[in-house]
């Protein structure tokens, strides 16, 4: 089977913040450019924050520590301390010491990570409140 040229895709803006759900099967590169893409258009359009549930991507394991690193970083950059980043992901997919919300935070990202949309929601909500 071909992997779609555009994986489906839900965008919304919401009252201050964007929301966006991936559902493809995608490599870690892939995901990582996708929400890179995100993080920018909502810096470019000042939306204050971003929710990104990848719970239902598939197409790679746990990122590793490096991995971690060079993501977080570009998000970081991108962001330019404007956006808020809060993720939805497999549990299988967290660092059991959130080494990625720690590099973010070392580059000036606010950032958190979850197993449900409803408490990435929530923290980024409180966040931005």
């Amino acid at each position: 089977m071909t992997k779609p040229l555009h994986p489906p895709q839900f965008f919304s803006v919401e009252d201050d913040y964007a929301f966006l759900r991936l559902v493809a099967e995608l490599t870690l590169e892939e995901t990582a450019e996708l929400i890179d893409n995100a993080v920018r258009y909502c810096r470019d359009n000042e939306i204050a924050g971003l929710v990104v549930d990848i719970t239902d991507v598939t197409g790679f394991p746990s990122p590793s520590t490096s991995d971690r690193f060079s993501f977080i970083t570009k998000w970081a950059d991108t962001a330019d301390g404007s956006v808020a980043l809060s993720m939805a992901v497999v549990d299988e997919m967290i660092d059991p010491d959130k080494v990625g919300v720690t590099i973010g935070a070392n580059r000036g990202l606010r950032c958190d990570v979850f197993t449900s949309k409803t408490d990435a929601r929530r923290w980024l909500r409180s966040t931005l409140a």
